[in-house]
């Protein structure tokens, strides 16, 4: 038989449950990225199926916590509030069924006022919870000062999670096919994550010592010490949510501080409010308020050294085996930072249960002062002392903060634990400028405007050439032979190469697809919005298609369902796929490049007017980071050390049927009157420092494109081009302009520009000094400068900088950042966010001449 207590508390956390993920639902709504990319493009199957079965849900949840609330409607003291929540929520349970409020939300304030409607019924079951069970008789006395148990488990803590973590990173290490960490920057990421990690549980031991200091001065000295405790654990979660959480899911203002402090809060009452519940003697041992509250995070039974060792083993697989699981699958290491905090709480919950209680000692007031200044001013010793480390190690070349850059990348813990001891910057206007220039909400109004590349008369070219445009989302640069020798699986790839231009020094200037794929069609940059409807005006490359009389073939996914004007002359290619009822949320991810080009092979020859030009876009998904975790590798083949085997195979794969599409081309006689593109709108993370995938971030590896073009030999013999000189998938639809004779392509800096031209003098006239690039998720803006050889990053979700040689280092491993760097790439930033908000009319005069100051211009 089923324990009560057991189903009271199943009941309520079940309904509290339903109840916060109704809530972060509607904050998703709320917050422009993850409205568009987790609940319009259906990303995540298990959210579509939620908001489908929501109003089902409710009742389900509903139901077994209201009959577990019999004995609260026989009190006296909480009749009728019982009652009144009991019909409130039967009411609203009904109105969701009439009116199902989770389809109907929209990308506005009103999602964020019913994110935190959706908190008030935590509130009021805590108000229940309070009102029956808070009686001074369950608080026993708290014996002595019992200061012992908080120290002894926050330096045991400390050590413990610093050592587990760093073995981590030396198994890992020691496993992978490039140990990037010599020695000496082993020692110093070692010894600097022990120091922060002993100057955070050294913080929460001051914090518990004060906090018991106090509480031994009311009557009811457990009550005070579990409130005040509470209370302290209430703020951590709401420092949590407004570091960790919310920045990774671009949500950085004012509404982000308000929802941090109210979600806390909710939870803080709901939970402890269930505690209250089975208060008992659990304070009587000596573990106080502070005790009862861990209670929940570690066995009771402990007593037996085995068990204690299997326990802490269980911890350290625990931090081992989570992340590696979801690592792929994480968003900016949302997830693994989260499992690494549960970690830390579990872990000092142990080393607490498990203090002796039956000497309790008194620590002089001054000792818990000294324990935090010292720990804190070891670590804040060395990150300041960084300059004088290599001279201890003998190695001129070692940079401490590039290595401790490196290093979070691999130990989650000293990731988590930087993060919150590194203050937020002096001055973050800048970052509040990123922001409020990021991920423009759909309920901001903004008119498209009319992008002309070049004038619009029809060219008289008596043969127009096939235009065919292949954007692989996410195929990186160093997985293609024409860029890396050490690749030996493309060689159609290879042929292809050397019957094209082969930019050697090819970017992306959107570190996503959101932005990625339509700033492609509009040639130039766009304003951080999803998306500027109709969206028409700006698409350069669909009024170019349109107004040369070709015959399109296009995979319309979703995000070009947004950007094509509908028009008989698109020919859609993969139509079962989008126009597919979302197929358990994941339609989008099934464009399989190969076969898309047998349809549209069959398509070409099946054309009634053989004579017409033909224009042919997709953006197959074979090698998006979902896909590649969802199917195993495409052959058995082994790949060269360094290169991940599932990635290679799946290129490997895509080269072959690339190649047949090619020789479709020249049997048909049609390669040599084609332009032939093949491109990507981004690159991918696949390991390095523990990054995977895209996400927010514009590393080198994400940023990094392939653009290969092959143009007819008639364009050849009269265009010149700079295979080394930096070039962006936004040049594409600039050089197409030019090549149909659509010339002169405006000057202007949000556009792209004409790769190929008559002479290279009247190429140099569209370089710029320096090149605006950013994610197309959150605020992280980047300058490249010197030809691509100088990369500036502000990632304003981590609110780190970085700056890369990428002439010596490539792969930006080394951050050789300093302040004048940091100066003038943040006025080129400015001066690049002006641009493009006075051309696309965003902004009212008086901020675009802030920007103008702020840039010195």
């Amino acid at each position: 038989m089923l324990d009560h207590r057991f189903v009271f508390a199943a009941t309520r956390l079940s309904f509290g449950l339903f109840v916060l993920m109704t809530s972060l639902y509607c904050l998703l709504a709320y917050i422009p990225f993850t409205y568009y990319h987790f609940l319009q493009f259906s990303h995540l199957t298990w959210v579509t199926a939620f908001v489908r079965l929501h109003p089902f849900l409710y009742w389900l949840a509903l139901g077994p916590l209201a009959a577990s609330m019999w004995g609260d409607l026989r009190g006296e003291r909480t009749r009728r509030l019982t009652l009144e929540f009991l019909i409130v929520h039967a009411a609203a349970g009904l109105l969701l069924v009439t009116r199902p409020l989770l389809p109907a939300l929209q990308n506005d304030y009103i999602s964020l006022i019913w994110s935190l409607v959706w908190l008030f019924p935590l509130v009021w079951m805590a108000v229940l919870d309070y009102g029956s069970y808070l009686k001074p008789a369950q608080w026993p006395p708290l014996r002595g000062d019992a200061i012992r148990g908080p120290f002894r488990a926050a330096l045991l803590s400390g050590l413990f999670l610093s050592l587990v973590y760093a073995a981590i990173f030396l198994i890992n290490s020691s496993a992978s096919e490039k140990d990037d960490f010599n020695p000496g920057e082993k020692i110093v990421a070692i010894g600097v994550s022990l120091t922060s990690h002993m100057a955070i549980f050294a913080f929460l031991f001051v914090m518990l010592g004060i906090i018991r200091a106090i509480s031994k001065r009311f009557s009811n000295a457990s009550r005070a010490e579990f409130f005040l405790s509470g209370l302290l654990a209430c703020m951590l979660c709401a420092l949590v949510v407004r570091r960790l959480v919310l920045p990774t899911l671009t949500m950085s203002n004012l509404a982000a501080d308000f929802y941090s402090a109210a979600v806390s809060g909710a939870l803080f009452f709901f939970l402890t409010g269930i505690k209250l519940r089975f208060v008992s003697g659990a304070a009587s041992d000596g573990g106080g308020g502070i005790g009862l509250l861990l209670s929940a995070l570690a066995p009771r039974r402990l007593a037996s050294v085995p068990a204690r060792a299997f326990w802490l083993a269980l911890l350290a697989a625990m931090a081992y085996a989570v992340p590696a699981l979801v690592a792929r699958n994480d968003w900016d290491f949302l997830i693994q930072k989260l499992v690494t905090l549960a970690v830390w709480a579990m872990t000092f919950a142990f080393f607490y249960s498990t203090s002796p209680r039956e000497k309790p000692s008194r620590f002089p007031s001054g000792f818990i002062l000294a324990a935090a200044v010292i720990s804190f001013g070891v670590y804040r010793g060395i990150d300041a002392s960084q300059a004088y480390i290599p001279g201890l190690f003998g190695d001129g070349t070692l940079n401490v903060r590039a290595t401790l850059d490196r290093y979070s990348g691999y130990d989650l813990s000293f990731k988590v634990a930087r993060e919150i001891i590194t203050p937020p910057p002096d001055d973050d206007q800048f970052y509040s400028l990123l922001q409020a220039n990021t991920s423009l909400p759909q309920s901001l109004a903004v008119d498209p405007v009319q992008v002309e590349l070049a004038p619009k008369a029809s060219t008289e070219m008596r043969e127009k050439p096939h235009i065919f445009l292949f954007v692989i989302d996410s195929l990186r640069q160093d997985y293609l032979s024409p860029y890396n020798e050490r690749v030996d699986f493309t060689p159609a790839i290879a042929d292809f190469a050397r019957e094209s231009a082969v930019m050697k020094n090819s970017f992306t200037r959107y570190s996503g697809t959101a932005l990625a794929q339509p700033s492609i069609w509009v040639g130039g940059l766009m304003l951080h919005k999803q998306y500027v409807t109709p969206f028409y005006p700006m698409n350069s490359l669909q009024k170019l298609i349109d107004e040369e009389g070709y015959q399109s073939y296009i995979s319309v996914d979703k995000i070009l369902s947004v950007l094509l004007r509908p028009s008989p002359e698109i020919v859609k290619l993969d139509r079962d796929l989008s126009e597919a009822t979302n197929d358990r949320g994941r339609s989008e991810y099934k464009y399989d490049f190969c076969r898309t080009l047998s349809e549209l092979q069959a398509k070409l020859d099946g054309r009634e007017d053989k004579g017409r030009p033909a224009f042919a876009y997709t953006q197959p998904q074979n090698l998006h980071i979902s896909v590649l975790l969802e199917h195993p590798a495409a052959d058995d083949r082994q790949y060269p050390k360094g290169f991940s085997t599932k990635y290679a195979s799946q290129v490997r794969r895509l080269d072959a049927c690339f190649g047949e599409f090619i020789d479709f081309l020249k049997s048909r006689g049609m390669y040599d009157n084609s332009i032939v593109i093949l491109t990507s709108d981004h690159g991918d993370a696949l390991g390095e420092e523990g990054r995977w995938g895209h996400s927010t971030w514009i590393f080198p590896e994400v940023m990094r494109i392939p653009l290969l073009i092959h143009l007819p030999e008639s364009m050849r013999r009269e265009t010149v081009w700079e295979p080394d000189a930096i070039a962006f998938s936004t040049d594409i639809t600039p050089s197409l302009y030019y090549l149909l004779g659509r010339r002169p392509i405006a000057r202007n800096k949000v556009f792209g520009r004409p790769l190929f031209t008559k002479t290279l003098q009247e190429q140099a006239g569209y370089a710029n000094d320096s090149y605006l690039v950013c994610s197309s998720y959150g605020p992280a803006y980047g300058i490249l400068k010197d030809n691509g050889r100088s990369f500036y990053i502000i990632d304003g979700v981590d609110q780190r900088e970085y700056f890369f040689d990428l002439g010596e280092d490539p792969a930006g491993r080394r951050n050789l950042l300093n302040a004048q760097v940091r100066a003038e790439n943040q006025a080129l930033i400015r001066d690049g966010i002006r641009s493009i908000n006075e051309f696309y009319n965003f902004g009212t005069k008086q901020e675009v001449a802030s920007l103008d100051r702020a840039a010195g211009r």
